[in-house]
């Protein structure tokens, strides 16, 4: 009988989600928002700047 560790397999199961596996799952508008809201923009700025519905905005960061 052969003991395979399963301790690697289950850390990967595990783990934290990077930001490239995040990022990879969203569209470049839901960047573009969330890069504002780094920057300390309001919902209502970014609707803005970006030319969409406050609400809009608000749904793209339900999400998170």
């Amino acid at each position: 009988m052969v003991l395979v560790p399963i301790w690697p397999q289950l850390a990967q199961t595990l783990r934290t989600p990077s930001i490239e596996d995040i990022a990879g799952n969203l569209t470049t508008r839901e960047l573009q928002v969330i890069q504002m809201i780094a920057e300390g923009l309001s919902n209502k700025m970014i609707a803005n700047k970006l030319d969409i519905a406050e609400s809009t905005v608000k749904c793209m960061l339900s999400i998170f």
